[in-house]
């Protein structure tokens, strides 16, 4: 018995498929099924029942699953103790940040990276949520800052804190509206919106639809240097979290109101499982810290998960 082919076992009692975990290992489904097939020789039994769909635990793989994930657990902890002895090593862990994390994190991040953890850098990428999962998910990233990221074999996920998106616009637009806008009446504002495609955008859509409103006279536009210049100089308004627009909120050049029913998302730190212990304790500990000075400050909006 292998530890090589206890991890295909597991990776493929988590999928349901020999097709998934063939893609999820990186490796030829025949030679997954050839390891399959020594370790249950080796047990003197089968784990797995092909089916139509896929697979599905024997009796026997069913009462050998807990074991093993017990097993490779152990051996994690094993090797973070035995890393934890070893003289630290220069190191350098790719982050990607979304423009409003960013804007509320990245420089105490990197100032308390420098201070605590000297041998290693971080590599920051901003980008969109959908992009950051994907790249972390796939190993080009070894974290990001993500809204209500999608379960992954590849990623742990750590909730972070809530954040519920405003209309933004020019205090000329929203000085009619009190505190709170209704959602229903959304379609009344000249909207600039992300691309359809996107999650954020799906969001929005979804929660409209739920309220009656079909957005009208949208105009589609992602990078924040342009929704800025179209929400300024062109009368319109966004709905985006409190904080992409914070300076500008401020200064009173945008106004915000609170979108009811409220609507809220959940921004999680996802951490590639291929990530060594230093920067995982480092980046969790951490960014834990930071988010929660922010919900204490109660400058952003954010709310505890």
């Amino acid at each position: 018995m292998s530890l090589r082919q206890v991890r295909y076992f597991v990776t493929v009692a988590r999928s349901g498929s020999f097709l998934a975990a063939a893609r999820l290992l990186n490796v030829s489904q025949p030679s997954l099924c050839v390891q399959i097939k020594h370790l249950e020789g080796r047990l003197g039994t089968n784990l797995l029942r092909r089916h139509a769909r896929g697979v599905e635990l024997t009796e026997a793989g069913s009462a050998y699953l807990p074991h093993a994930l017990a097993a490779l657990d152990e051996l994690e902890r094993a090797e973070r103790a035995v890393a934890g002895l070893a003289e630290p090593q220069a190191e350098e862990v790719s982050i990607g940040l979304t423009p409003t994390a960013g804007r509320a994190l990245i420089a105490d991040l990197l100032k308390r990276c420098k201070e605590t953890v000297p041998k290693l850098t971080l590599l920051v990428r901003e980008g969109l949520s959908d992009e950051l999962s994907q790249l972390v998910a796939g190993g080009d990233l070894d974290a990001a800052f993500c809204y209500d990221p999608v379960e992954c074999l590849t990623i742990r996920i750590t909730p972070l804190y809530r954040e519920d998106p405003f209309l933004v616009g020019p205090p000329a637009l929203l000085d009619c509206v009190t505190n709170t806008v209704k959602c229903a009446s959304l379609g009344g504002f000249p909207l600039v919106l992300g691309y359809r495609h996107h999650r954020a955008r799906q969001f929005i859509e979804t929660a409209a639809r739920k309220a009656g409103v079909d957005l009208q006279s949208v105009i589609e536009v992602e990078p924040r240097t342009l929704k800025r210049e179209l929400l300024i100089r062109h009368r319109r308004c966004s709905i985006v979290p409190y904080g992409l627009f914070w300076d500008e909120i401020k200064s009173g050049e945008l106004a915000a109101r609170r979108i009811e029913p409220r609507l809220s998302r959940t921004v999680a730190l996802l951490l590639n499982a291929n990530l060594s212990p230093t920067p995982e304790e480092f980046l969790l500990t951490t960014v834990r810290s930071l988010v929660t000075a922010r919900i204490t400050e109660n400058e952003l909006g954010w709310r505890a998960v």
